[in-house]
């Protein structure tokens, strides 16, 4: 196997594998901003219900 292919196939691999651990952090951080605004309704709820 030329040596230039295997380059190649490392940098593809890389790229690969550097977006999908993009995606995975971009989902973790959107859901996580979905869980924060999900508890500061419920606690606002919760607060004009008390109150």
């Amino acid at each position: 196997v030329p040596t230039s292919s295997l380059i190649v196939s490392t940098q593809l691999n890389t790229a690969a594998s550097t977006g999908t651990t993009k995606a995975a952090v971009t989902t973790n951080l959107s859901s996580a901003a979905m869980t924060t605004t999900i508890n500061l309704f419920a606690a606002a709820t919760f607060l004009i219900i008390s109150s």
